[in-house]
């Protein structure tokens, strides 16, 4: 089974229990965790009560869980009987990663819901942090629903049977998720952990081919498995591991590590789990990974916050926290992920550029530019913070600060490779921008020599025959292969629709940037595209509706000049140009 059937699978049973399921409680209202009726409240309320109720809930629709957190924390001083207030409280402080106030209202939740899963994992991690191990198992025990929750606590309760050196009893745990086929996995995985941990190898060894084939190969299945071929002495199955990895995910930072590793047969460091509180923090870790996207996300963040508390130091799990974070425009928040990324953490220069590229959305670009910079300076001879700070630039469209950094990058690789076709053509693009078309026409020509099938050259190096009238009939074939090679992706059938137009084929021309639109219908340009290719159709009131809303789009000054100048004028006469007559027969 593939890592995406896998996480389809898996994720799907995940998120149909959802959050209500962690929580013991129904639905998932205010964008957030929970729902429930309007909150009833004690006998003669405050005003200020509902007020900062009503608060409360318009921040949580908007995501801005800091300003709910505040809210329902003064509802709550005002009523602090109200069950669905303390509930709410308590899940918010709880996603905050603030364990010590989640904590001293979980007693009072368990006292209203005896059974809530959420609850009794808070109290349950600081038994196990307390190394009190029966206790944590205690409160891990429940009779409520949910499967997630579940599955949280088998996995939690084996490792700490684990902690009391009881590897028995936490196998025997851990095969309670025989019968739920999407849980095969985490079974799996666990099991080759606990036995690898416990020293043994040949139940760690099977459990980690079975775990390494039901996620298809994930990190995390790598990394572990990896680990252990390499302390047996079997570096070159390990490098397997690795190199196939790499070939998915090239710009893994800890796996490039250890594949050179493995490669130079270096020492190989500690397993990848040390003890049960790592143990555990893996286990929600893993179920936070599996949540991440859509619609279980704010559950993942809980998960990855119980992680944290119990493994401060977790750096995967910081830049899995900061990218939740990312995916729901919170920023801020995800700057403060990633600077708690430990100093010494092999993920440290990631968490660097990513936090970059953070300042950067928040508008702080000098500020961006700034850090990278330290970057390379701090990682000398690292290519990826090199690249980061190219592709900012040009991002930025200042191409002229972008391109030395594409060309130092270039310099640093040696004989260019395959995956190198990015560095040639993003400099080519900075040098076209930039006027110097020779010098981008060669790195265009080299991102397609060592990539020939890639659509992003195909189409930039032939759009700009096209517009300089050259080499037309073999530009027209390069975009052709690119929409064949990318059929949904707007600004390529963009650029064949502008190709018919410059050779004067109206009809093609309108029928393909018309898709365009349909598939990038915010873009200005190829609506002005449209536009064009309406006028030249004869068809001038769609043109100008096209022109005006172009407008309306805000595009950069050069096109709204280009753009208002149709407004008035229309398009000149077409004269058929010679040049493109002679290009197409052959230049």
């Amino acid at each position: 089974m593939d890592m995406a059937r896998m996480s389809s699978r898996t994720g799907l049973v995940l998120a149909v229990v959802s959050a209500a399921a962690l929580c013991g409680c129904a639905g998932g209202g205010d964008g957030f965790l929970i729902t429930g009726s309007t909150a009833k409240t004690s006998e003669a309320p405050k005003a200020s009560l509902f007020g900062n109720y009503l608060a409360a809930r318009h921040a949580g629709r908007n995501r801005d869980m800091d300003a709910a957190t505040v809210f329902y924390s003064r509802a709550l001083k005002q009523d602090p009987d109200n069950k669905e207030i303390l509930l709410r409280t308590f899940l918010l402080e709880l996603s905050a990663g603030n364990i010590g106030k989640a904590a001293s209202l979980s007693r009072k939740v368990i006292k209203n819901q005896p059974d809530n899963r959420a609850a009794r994992m808070v109290l349950a991690l600081q038994a196990f942090g307390r190394q009190d191990y029966a206790k944590a198992r205690e409160w891990l025990e429940s009779d409520g629903p949910a499967e997630v929750s579940e599955l949280a606590a088998i996995l939690i309760s084996a490792w700490a049977w684990q902690g009391e050196g009881q590897t028995d009893e936490a196998l025997k745990t851990l095969r309670q998720l025989e019968d739920t086929p999407a849980f095969n996995y985490f079974q799996s995985f666990h099991t080759a952990l606990i036995a690898d941990l416990a020293g043994r190898d040949k139940l760690a060894h099977e459990n980690y081919e079975t775990a390494y084939e039901l996620s298809g190969g994930s990190l995390r299945a790598v990394q572990a498995f990896g680990l252990f071929e390499e302390r047996r002495g079997r570096g070159k199955a390990a490098l397997l591991l690795y190199n196939d990895l790499l070939q998915r995910h090239n710009q893994n930072p800890l796996i490039r590590k250890a594949a050179q590793r493995a490669k130079t047969g270096g020492p190989a460091p500690a397993a990848m789990i040390t003890s049960a509180s790592e143990g555990a923090a893996e286990a929600l870790y893993g179920i936070a990974s599996q949540l991440s996207k859509g619609s279980g996300a704010d559950l993942a963040r809980i998960y990855l916050q119980l992680a944290l508390y119990i493994r401060p130091e977790f750096s995967l799990g910081q830049l899995l926290l900061a990218d939740i974070y990312e995916n729901h425009k919170n920023i801020r928040k995800a700057l403060g992920a990633y600077d708690r990324v430990g100093a010494d953490s092999p993920l440290r220069m990631e968490a660097d550029i990513l936090a970059a590229i953070s300042l950067d959305r928040l508008g702080k670009t000098d500020e961006a530019v700034a850090r990278l910079k330290e970057v390379i300076e701090s990682y000398p001879g690292k290519l990826r913070p090199v690249i980061a700070l190219g592709n900012l630039l040009r991002g930025r469209q200042k191409y002229s600060k972008a391109e030395p950094y594409y060309s130092q990058a270039i310099g640093m690789i040696g004989t260019p490779a395959k995956e190198h076709w990015r560095l040639f053509y993003s400099r080519g693009v900075c040098f076209e921008r930039m006027g110097q078309w020779p010098n981008a026409e060669t790195d265009l020509k080299q991102a397609l020599k060592l990539n020939p099938n890639q659509p992003l050259a195909l189409n930039y190096l032939g759009y700009s025959w096209i517009e300089r009238r050259r080499h037309l009939d073999k530009a027209m074939t390069m975009i052709r292969k690119a929409v064949h090679l990318r059929p949904n992706d707007g600004f390529i059938i963009d650029s064949l629709g502008w190709a018919h137009f410059q050779l004067g084929q109206w009809k093609e021309a309108v029928k393909n940037i018309e898709r365009a639109v349909e598939l990038q219908p915010d873009d200005a340009v190829i609506n002005d595209h449209l536009g064009d290719a309406y006028w030249r159709a004869g068809r001038h009131l769609e043109a100008r509706f096209q022109w005006s809303h172009a407008k309306e789009m805000k595009p950069d000054a050069k096109v709204l000049a280009r753009i208002e100048h149709k407004l008035q004028h229309g398009l000149e006469a077409f004269k058929p140009d010679p040049v493109a007559v002679n290009a197409r027969n052959g230049d």
